[in-house]
């Protein structure tokens, strides 16, 4: 069975006057309800205040409680497995680069003899 809609109930004759009534009258309508209307209550912003200074010492009050805890979980006796691990690895990346320094020198002596060969062999070919 197909689901309807609910019949619409007419608006009633008071929202009806409402929108024929001239502009000068429906003014006043609304400043008389604006009158009316009650502000808000002093009392209702101090304890919105209160509370905020509530909350903000519990606040406070617990990072007091647990920074303790947390510094002394932090603090270990003996050094973090993992950063031993990459002390060692990288001591001995550092060994093995310390004799690179022969070797670039080789490496750059080759280039030159092979540039000086090339240059050679470029000038007996253009003859």
């Amino acid at each position: 069975m197909p689901r309807k809609a609910p019949t619409r109930i007419p608006r009633s004759a008071a929202h009806a006057s409402f929108t024929e009534l001239p502009v000068d009258e429906k003014r006043s309508l609304i400043m008389a309800h604006a009158e009316q209307r009650m502000k808000h209550p002093p009392g209702n912003v101090f304890g919105m205040y209160v509370g905020v200074a509530v909350c903000a010492i519990l606040v406070l009050v617990g990072w007091a409680i647990a920074l303790p805890h947390t510094l002394a979980a932090n603090e270990r006796s003996e050094p973090d497995a993992a950063i031993q691990a990459i002390q060692k690895g990288g001591a001995a990346l550092g060994e093995s680069f310390s004799g690179d320094a022969e070797r670039i020198q080789k490496a750059e002596k080759a280039t030159e003899t092979l540039l000086e060969t090339i240059k050679r062999q470029n000038e007996a070919a253009n003859k």
